[in-house]
Formats: C-alpha cells, structure tokens, sequence
C-alpha cells in the first residue's frame, strides 16, 4: 500500500520477536501511530495521510 503511493520509500520490519499485538507507524523516526495506544490497526488513509504531512 505504501511503496504504491511512494515507490521509493523503505519499509522495514522487526526481525526480533515482536512484542505480542504491536504495531507501530514511524516516519523520519518519529513514532506516529502505536497499536499499543488504541488497542486497533490505522486504515490506510491515516498511514497515506501522515506520510504526506512529514514529506511536503
């Protein structure tokens, strides 16, 4: 979803074992979404939305 909207960005993931029911959002290494936080998953307006706030 991302890499079709921004074909050059780099998206990585954890390789370590994962704290159970993470998942976190950071651009330009500022934390922006944290599942911890909210208990669900952002959709993927909210993702394409801060992509482009940190970026233009």
């Amino acid at each position: 979803m991302i890499t079709k909207h921004y074909p050059d960005s780099n998206i990585e993931g954890n390789i370590s074992p994962p704290r159970t029911g993470s998942f976190e959002v950071t651009i330009n290494n500022k934390l922006k979404y944290s599942k911890f936080e909210t208990n669900e998953f952002p959709n993927e307006n909210e993702i394409i939305s801060w992509l482009e706030k940190e970026i233009l």
